[in-house]
């Protein structure tokens, strides 16, 4: 399946690197939501458009109509669009973001990886955060795979081998290793019991990440206060219930221990269900203040 993109800006960019933020797949504590806020702002440039309608089942993610008093005022089609922004240092930046394509990923690598030699890419990246048996009283570790072992020794990585459903990520990945382009995924664990809220560790630990591989700086205070806002209301639910301190302390155990074939007496879903209703509780009191 030939994919050919509509290109709207080219202009010359400055040793660009390219993120892909694409929704659809795994996206453990609404972080790619808070990393397009983070990364993509108002003074993003289009670069590239894709037809969706070639891409995505409408069908499985439907567009949005908009009915005002009975009259079809509008549908908000789904986009699939490369943009160029620049970070807090004025350094350039491609983002890939939209929908994961439901069809022709081979076709879809093909042509973002051509798009990416076409803008002089130096390195391509994928950030993502997936649910784990982890406390959020542990510091968000991110992991890697990469296209080499420089690459991923720059972030850390899961030993051994791991055979997981992959996103079209891997798919753009694997065609950058063809054609000669360094490409990395940055993965952050977000605690399960937290997986459908808002966890801004994790998207912190993606931007530090960002930074630290491929010299893009997108962390502000802001982002940081938030981050210890949202840890210090969930301590103070833990402190407050020894019930609630049990079960965090066990998945405090060390990740190697659940690795190496000795898993821990970690608690299930449903025994941490309690401690989550309360801290939705308290987190939707505190926004009506």
């Amino acid at each position: 399946m030939i994919i050919e993109p509509e290109r709207h800006d080219l202009r010359p960019l400055d040793a660009p690197v390219l993120v892909m933020l694409l929704d659809g797949w795994v996206d453990a504590g609404r972080t790619l939501d808070r990393l397009s806020k983070a990364v993509v702002g108002a003074a993003a440039v289009l670069v590239a458009s894709f037809d969706t309608d070639a891409l995505i089942d409408h069908r499985g993610r439907r567009p949005v109509v908009h009915v005002d008093d009975g009259v079809n005022c509008g549908i908000d089609w789904p986009r699939l669009d490369m943009v160029a922004v620049r970070d807090l240092d004025g350094r350039d930046l491609l983002v890939l973001t939209g929908p994961e394509p439901d069809f022709g990923w081979r076709g879809f690598a093909t042509a973002v990886v051509a798009l990416a030699r076409e803008l002089e890419v130096r390195m391509v990246l994928s950030l993502g955060a997936y649910p784990a048996a982890t406390a959020h009283t542990r510091p968000v570790t991110l992991s890697g795979i990469g296209t080499t072992p420089a690459l991923v020794a720059k972030v850390g990585y899961l030993e051994g081998r791991l055979d997981v459903p992959a996103g079209v990520h891997a798919a753009i990945e694997r065609a950058c290793a063809d054609a000669g382009i360094p490409a990395v995924g940055l993965w952050a664990p977000v605690p399960h019991y937290l997986a459908t809220e808002t966890f801004p560790g994790a998207t912190l630990a993606l931007l530090r990440g960002l930074e630290n591989v491929a010299d893009r700086r997108f962390v502000t205070p802001a982002l940081e206060s938030e981050a210890a806002t949202v840890l210090a209301r969930l301590d103070s639910l833990v402190r407050a219930d020894s019930e609630r301190s049990a079960l965090v302390a066990a998945l405090e155990t060390p990740g190697d221990m659940v690795r190496h074939g000795h898993p821990a007496d970690l608690p299930t879903g449903d025994e941490l269900a309690a401690f989550l209703e309360q801290y939705l509780d308290d987190s939707n009191g505190d926004e009506g203040d």
